[in-house]
């Protein structure tokens, strides 16, 4: 666990419009309880951090039903304690969706912060040990190292593709390739294709 998950975390707040920035980072801010983002501006050559505001929280995920796991008192009880929420997951070793509980808490250290947090009251536990803001960054669809914007306060994707005879080059190579590994060999080729911004001018 870092400082600034327990203290708080230093920077230039984002404006509620910013231009084409990239996804330096990201990170969770235990002074205001919230996930953010860094974006780096290259016009201007600043960081900025970008503050969650759809209330994600964290949480682990555990295969008991919501009603077997309201008898546990330990849970329940505990200060993080936020609720429960009934969801699916893909169970990748019997190929097929499993109904799962995610047991939500209102800071990392209530999910996993040593012997008194939620994981150690439960027998076992599914993505309980995952940093915090990499699980975010996952949930919301971001992508370290990609472009953003922000427009009226949201965070949102900008536009990149790649070059047009890049393109055609790679879908020439592709050609033949199983119909299931096509679209993810694109998407993987256009993040590399991401032009890397001068990070060394970065005003601090």
């Amino acid at each position: 666990m870092s400082d600034e998950e327990i203290v708080g975390v230093r920077g230039r707040v984002a404006p509620e419009n910013l231009g084409t920035s990239y996804l330096l980072s990201a990170g969770y801010d235990g002074a205001q309880k919230r996930a953010y983002v860094r974006l780096y501006e290259p016009n201007e050559q600043q960081i900025y951090l970008w503050y969650d505001n759809k209330n994600h929280l964290p949480y682990l995920i555990s295969k008991k039903s919501e009603d077997e796991l309201k008898e546990n008192e330990r849970v329940t009880g505990h200060t993080g304690f936020v609720g429960f929420q009934e969801v699916e997951k893909y169970d990748s070793l019997y190929d097929q969706m499993i109904p799962v509980t995610k047991i939500v808490a209102q800071d990392p250290l209530s999910i996993g912060g040593g012997g008194g947090c939620i994981r150690a009251m439960l027998e076992e536990s599914w993505e309980s040990r995952i940093r915090y803001y990499a699980c975010y960054i996952y949930d919301m669809g971001l992508v370290p190292g990609m472009p953003y914007k922000v427009v009226d306060g949201e965070l949102v994707a900008d536009d990149w593709s790649m070059p047009p005879e890049t393109e055609a080059a790679f879908n020439a190579v592709l050609e033949g390739s199983e119909e299931r590994f096509v679209e993810p060999m694109k998407e993987w080729a256009r993040l590399l294709q991401m032009p890397v911004p001068d990070l060394s001018l970065i005003h601090i």
